[in-house]
Parts: structure tokens; C-alpha cells; sequence
């Protein structure tokens, strides 16, 4: 199932044909939409700034590792895909560096 509350559907479609998996650990089970770039900073809900992580991951990431976490993850996809990746993980190390 995935979550899709808050997102765009043709979107969320474009980026279930490219993420098929949990982006952090991988999973492929209980798969959720998150916003890389929050809803409250931006209302941009385009494909470049949503990626799939696991009910877990994305637990994990609201909870504890927060902008923190999302650098270290957008860092592991950043060289194969600088354009989807490059400008949400720009805007991430401004906020936390």
C-alpha cells in the first residue's frame, strides 16, 4: 500500500515507476510517500521532491534523523541521478550546515 495523502496522483505515479523500493533500506513492503522537501516549506508535490521510503524509514526520518537523514540518503542516489536528487539535497545542507 502505498500512501498518497497529500500528493499529486500523477506524480505519485511517475514516481512509483521509478522508486519501486524503499530508498534507505530498501524494502519493498509498506511503502510511503515522502516529501523531501516538506509540504510546510514548499507545496511543491513535483516528482523530483517525493521519494518512497518504507512505513519504518519514514517514521525514522519524521522522528529522529529528520534533514540529517535525508542528505545521507539523497547523498547514496545524488551521482546517479544529480538532476532528480541534486536541488532537493542543495536546499537540505543550507539548512542544516
Amino acid at each position: 500500500m502505498i500512501y498518497k495523502r497529500y500528493v499529486n496522483s500523477s506524480n505519485l505515479k511517475k514516481v512509483k515507476e521509478m522508486d519501486r523500493y524503499c530508498m534507505k533500506c530498501g524494502s519493498s513492503d509498506n511503502l510511503e510517500v515522502h516529501h523531501i522537501v516538506g509540504k510546510g516549506v514548499t507545496v511543491d508535490d513535483h516528482m523530483y521532491n517525493l521519494i518512497f521510503l518504507c512505513k519504518f524509514c519514514h517514521m525514522d526520518i519524521h522522528d529522529r534523523s529528520g534533514y540529517k537523514g535525508m542528505i545521507k540518503i539523497l547523498k547514496r542516489y545524488e551521482k546517479a541521478d544529480f538532476f532528480r536528487w541534486g536541488t532537493a539535497l542543495a536546499y537540505l545542507e543550507e539548512r542544516v550546515h
